[in-house]
């Protein structure tokens, strides 16, 4: 009986201990690997059936939302089925005959103790001729801001019409291998009822030609992506920074690399026919030079450079001119006049409108008696 009792209390127990690793073993930390494909990496496999392939190595975690990241070309929409050591995709309209498949698997892939795979993996073939050793790759840049666009859409069209298409990321940066020798046009645009088709009437985008050949197996194509925009920009508003400067401020994005040749500022008071004498116009802030130290060896004060974007190719677009007039404007009200302003596309614009100024205030004896003891502070030891 006693005996009966402790095989009672002591089964629970072994069955609530706690589950560990062999003593002398070592805890997984490995990301699952790739053993397999089908079909293999560059394989050609005219009338291809049933669902392409990527066996791991060891079980994996049920991935979320791999739909959302997997990158497939040919673009349209395809069905992923993970499986316990094995993820599967096909289109959901089948395959086509004679076309060139590349899908990119994304990063992060996980077993089990939630090991996860560091780089994309990638799966390529063909279901007519064999595959083309070729690359594409390059940047997609948002033309305002100057800068690597995420997520923007590409598409590499041929006479086939067939979509092959690529995705950026996160610096704009994307790539496609496989494609057939030809004649393309690139496309980058904002996807935004993801559809896999550029409306230029209201996505931003542009188109650039290129071509693989035998000699030619790798091309590589910058896109700066343009606003949608069918009117020119038009004068929204007008402020004196001060009694030589004047900015104006346009509805839309202006080309900062234009060279204004044809851009026209006019500044008279009102009531009166006075004009004032415009000397400069620069889209954006104008950049102050650096002043050297002069020959006979008086420490100039350097002027402060307005800071620009690092890491750019191009200037980022602006909404506004910096006018600059030869003579000080006086306290009143002044019509300003613009025209021969273009945006982004090459439209050309201007406006008008009306601004007062008020100088600024004289400094009062009280001021300048801070300041002189301010610099009378500093020179006390």
């Amino acid at each position: 009986m006693k005996s009966r009792l402790f095989l009672m209390l002591c089964v629970p127990a072994v069955a609530c201990a706690k589950q560990e690793l062999p003593p002398g073993t070592h805890p997984d930390r490995q990301a699952p690997r790739a053993v397999e494909t089908y079909p293999s990496y560059g394989e050609a496999v005219p009338g291809f059936e049933g669902d392409a392939w990527i066996q791991f190595d060891e079980p994996l975690m049920n991935p979320r939302n791999i739909e959302r990241t997997l990158l497939a070309s040919p673009a349209g929409r395809y069905e992923v089925m993970p499986g316990r050591t094995r993820i599967r995709v096909r289109p959901e309209d089948g395959w086509l005959d004679g076309v060139v498949y590349y899908f990119a698997f994304p990063a992060g892939i996980a077993d089990l103790l939630r090991n996860r795979t560091a780089a994309p993996i990638e799966l390529l073939f063909s279901t007519g001729t064999d595959v083309s050793p070729t690359l594409v790759k390059g940047h997609a840049y948002d033309r305002v801001t100057g800068r690597g666009s995420r997520g923007a859409r590409l598409l590499f069209l041929s006479e086939d019409s067939v979509p092959y298409t690529a995705v950026s990321d996160t610096g704009g940066v994307f790539r496609l291998p496989g494609l057939p020798y030809g004649d393309y046009r690139a496309i980058a645009f904002i996807d935004q009822n993801r559809d896999f088709e550029y409306q230029d009437e209201f996505e931003s985008g542009d188109v650039v030609p290129f071509e693989l050949t035998d000699e030619l197996a790798t091309a590589s194509v910058d896109l700066w992506m343009l606003p949608a925009d069918s009117t020119p920009p038009v004068l929204a508003s007008v402020e004196v920074l001060d009694s030589l400067t004047v900015r104006l401020t346009f509805d839309d994005p202006l080309d900062p690399e234009s060279s204004l040749a044809d851009a026209v500022i006019r500044i008279q008071a009102e009531p009166g026919d006075r004009t004032w004498t415009v000397v400069d116009i620069v889209v954006g802030r104008p950049v102050v030079p650096v002043v050297e130290p002069d020959s006979i060896g008086v420490d100039a004060a350097p002027a402060v450079p307005v800071p620009q974007p690092t890491g750019l190719s191009r200037r980022p677009a602006q909404s506004f001119v910096t006018v600059t007039v030869a003579e000080p404007l006086v306290a009143g009200t002044y019509r300003v006049e613009a025209s021969g302003l273009p945006n982004l596309r090459g439209l050309v614009g201007g406006g008008d409108a009306n601004v007062d100024y008020v100088p600024p205030p004289p400094p009062t004896e009280v001021d300048l008696d801070d300041d002189a003891a301010a610099d009378e502070s500093e020179d006390l030891p």
